[in-house]
C-alpha cells in the first residue's frame, strides 16, 4: 500500500515518505523581474533551489 511505501521510504532516509508542501504553479513564469532591481532573477533561483 501507500503507507507501506512510505514506511519503507522513511527506513531508507527520514526525510522521505513525508507528504510535500503545496506550491504555487499558477504564478508568475517570468524569468528576469524588472520591479525587482535587488535580484531581477529571483523568480528563477527559486525555481531552481527545488
Amino acid at each position: 500500500t501507500v503507507d507501506d511505501a512510505r514506511q519503507l521510504l522513511q527506513n531508507i532516509d527520514p526525510k522521505l515518505g513525508v507528504p510535500l508542501p503545496d506550491k504555487d504553479y499558477g504564478g508568475s513564469c517570468r524569468i528576469y523581474d524588472w520591479e525587482h532591481p535587488e535580484d531581477p532573477f529571483h523568480y528563477f533561483k527559486v525555481k531552481i533551489k527545488r
